[in-house]
């Protein structure tokens, strides 16, 4: 009976951690979810930090995904809390593939959908070379990179308009 009750607070300790961590994956969320918020004012990034669980309650993991899902973003219960944890589910092969700004457009729209509960906008429209590009990073296709990179700033801003409703 001594050695459980001595046993018993690391167990609830171990049980109180997040379970899936990649370390990779919350860096690049923190980076992103940092960007995000120096984009917002400073009222916005207030009420961003309120009404958002943010990347600091979130929990990532590499997975091998059906093709071709790229990533995922769902809600994971965990019984020893009682509680569903977002979790940003990333594929193991296009993480291998993908470049740093394909990383940050992937996470950027997970995160849009786990942290800020948006949903996915599928407009496109045809860009000045006559391509049909999505007009949004919470298009359910990834864009072109060049696309992200020549736009950035706008899509990050996009993300700040469809939560704030502007």
């Amino acid at each position: 009976m001594r050695f459980l009750v001595l046993l018993l607070p690391f167990l609830l300790g171990c049980q109180t951690a997040p379970v899936f961590q990649e370390p990779e994956l919350r860096e690049l969320a923190d980076r992103v979810w940092d960007k995000l918020l120096s984009k917002a004012s400073p009222e916005e990034a207030a009420r961003l930090n309120r009404i958002s669980v943010g990347t600091h309650n979130m929990e990532f993991k590499f997975q091998d995904l059906e093709s071709p899902k790229i990533a995922t973003c769902s809600l994971e219960y965990r019984s020893f809390t009682s509680k569903r944890v977002p979790v940003i589910t990333y594929s193991r092969m296009f993480w291998g593939f993908d470049t740093d700004i394909q990383k940050e457009q992937t996470m950027l729209h997970e995160l849009g959908h786990c942290a800020l509960g948006l949903m996915t906008y599928d407009d496109t429209l045809y860009n000045e070379d006559g391509l049909l590009i999505p007009v949004s990073v919470m298009h359910s296709h990834r864009m072109i990179s060049e696309y992200f990179i020549k736009y950035n700033d706008y899509y990050y801003l996009e993300i700040l308009d469809k939560v704030f409703k502007k």
